[in-house]
Parts: C-alpha cells; structure tokens; sequence
C-alpha cells in the first residue's frame, strides 16, 4: 500500500497499526488518488462496497514482518475512522475558532472602550496642562510685580535714608545756631548788665 500511494512505508504501518492516528492532508489525498475516491467518501461512517470493492481490485494488502494478508473491509474501516476521527477534530478547531472569534470581538470592545478612556484622559491632561500654563503665566507676572515692589522698596529706603540724614544735618544746624542765638543772648545780656 505504501508504494501505491507514494508514502513511506513506515506511514502506511503506522496508519495500520495504529487507527487512531490522523493522516496529513497529503496523505489522505494520495489515498483518495490510489483508490479513485472523493474526500468525501472516506468521511462517509457507513462505506459503500462499491468502495471497497475499488480498493480490494486496485492493490494487494500491507503486509507486516511475519503478518498474514489483511482483510481489506478492516483497513478501510480503519482508514474511515482515521478520516472520521480528524472531522471530529477539524469540527472541534472550528468550535475552538469561533469562541477565538467570540473572545477577540469581546477584547476589540475592550479596546475601544479603553481607547475612548485613554482619549479622556489625554484631553483632562490637556486641559491640565492649560491650567498649569496659566498658573505659571500668573506666577510670573505677580514675581515680575514683587520685583518691581522689591525696586520700589529700595528705592523708597534710599530716600528715606537721605531724608534722615539731611534731618541729622539740619539738627546739627539748628543746635549750632541754638549755640550762636545763646552766645548771642549772653553776650547782648552781659552787655546790658555792664550799662547798668
């Protein structure tokens, strides 16, 4: 059977003695091209004689070391559970697919809601932003203010300083002339006295 259907020897051993194993899809396209029949036919659960009776006429039986000739009825039954067993399993991965499917929209909501979330965010942080930017425009004006109050201050503390200092000036002239006006006094008072 193997070198009727173009595989390994050992493949179609093990597709013998081992019904459970699933064929690759090249494979089970050589057993559909060596027995004249659709795919379809060998996922059919109850075969048609016609069938058999294509495989038993096309080639002999496999035959293992030391093994008698096999009843063909029991590989093609071996080969349709091999072909039912991966509809089982091509039906089981599309179940699988479609919750994939269910479980992929269900994360694109997801994601557009945190989409429409993270949107929200960037505009409150612009919006902060604006608030920040115009809190700094009001710092720097009211430290452009406290500079020019600053400025005054010293300013205001220069005059005040030249201000008392010409008041200790004047204090010291006035003293000075107090002094003068007492010498005058006495010398006028002494004056007065001599004439009397």
């Amino acid at each position: 059977m193997g070198r009727n259907l173009g595989v390994a020897q050992s493949t179609a051993y093990r597709l013998y003695n081992h019904p459970d194993v699933i064929p690759r899809p090249e494979v089970i396209d050589a057993i559909c091209r060596t027995y004249h029949l659709q795919p379809g036919e060998l996922s059919s659960t109850s075969p048609t004689e016609t069938r058999r009776a294509k495989m038993t006429s096309t080639n002999p039986p496999i035959r293992g070391a030391g093994e008698q000739p096999e009843n063909w009825r029991e590989r093609l039954d071996r080969v349709e559970a091999i072909v039912a067993s991966n509809s089982e399993q091509i039906a089981a991965t599309q179940r699988q697919v479609d919750a994939n499917s269910l479980a992929i929209a269900d994360l694109a909501l997801r994601t557009d809601a945190n989409s429409t979330a993270i949107s929200r965010l960037e505009a409150a942080q612009t919006a902060s932003n604006q608030r920040m930017d115009d809190l700094t425009e009001r710092v720097n004006i009211l430290s452009e203010r406290v500079s020019d109050l600053t400025r005054m201050v010293e300013q205001v503390s220069r005059i005040a300083l030249a201000t008392f200092q010409r008041i200790d000036a004047m204090q010291s002239e006035i003293r000075e002339l107090q002094t003068e006006n007492q010498r005058v006094l006495d010398i006028l008072k002494g004056g007065q006295d001599g004439q009397q």
